[in-house]
């Protein structure tokens, strides 16, 4: 009768007992199995609090890898975004490449985002600024190229040669930008706000003053255009 407890403790613990040696040494053998388990019950939940901690570190990082990720994409779409930009920008460079018979009447140049066009083909008479009809057709062209930008703001540029006084060329390179700006407004429909006229006299040269032919060159008219950040 009192082998019964021990025995239905040995079959849970899947132990096979003899009893030809007694209590105590049958009493032992179930202690041990019991520490054994003990021990194997203490390494699991070491493993398992170990696996917890790993389990953490790895949603940390996999929370830093969406965050990485996240910001990947919204570079991405920032860059496809300006690469759109750009694209647009310089096709419609192009199409007001075409406008013009080469740099004898204009020369195009890209200055990041905004469109400079010199317009080479455009005088006017000595110390005037008066615009003379036969550069009407050459000003429609230059009508078409600011069309190509919708909601784009503009900068009408004049400067001179050296010839002169300062004040004299800063004043004459002001009233022909001035004309120039009057001639499109008039005949374009133009926030006002987004167009404005600057003079720079002789300050900017970009050929030498000492020849007819650079003297040429640095009396200019320049209209720059700025495209608005959508670009239309």
């Amino acid at each position: 009768a009192s082998e019964i407890p021990l025995k239905r403790i040995a079959r849970a613990m899947e132990m096979n007992l003899a009893f030809e040696e007694g209590f105590t040494k049958t009493t032992d053998r179930i202690v041990k199995r019991v520490s054994e388990y003990q021990e194997e019950l203490r390494k699991l939940k070491a493993t398992v609090f170990d696996a917890g901690q790993m389990i953490g570190l790895l949603e940390s990082r996999i929370e830093e890898l969406e965050a990485e990720v996240t910001g990947v994409q919204v570079q991405k779409s920032i860059l496809d975004r300006e690469i759109e930009k750009q694209r647009v920008i310089q096709d419609k460079v192009a199409f007001v490449e075409k406008l013009f018979k080469g740099e004898e009447e204009a020369v195009i140049l890209r200055e990041g985002d905004n469109i400079r066009i010199r317009l080479t083909g455009l005088g006017f008479p000595s110390g005037k600024s008066t615009i003379e009809s036969k550069y009407y057709p050459f000003l429609g062209n230059v009508l078409k190229a600011i069309g190509a930008f919708s909601n784009a703001s503009l900068v009408i540029e004049g400067h001179t040669d050296s010839f002169g006084s300062d004040a004299q060329n800063l004043q004459l390179s002001y009233d022909r930008a001035e004309n120039v700006l009057l001639y499109i407004t008039e005949n374009m429909e133009l926030d006002a706000s987004r167009i404005k006229a600057i003079g720079y006299g002789e300050s900017k040269p970009i050929a030498t003053n000492e020849t007819d032919s650079g003297r040429a060159k640095n009396r200019r008219i320049a209209v720059v255009i700025r495209p608005d950040v959508s670009v239309h």
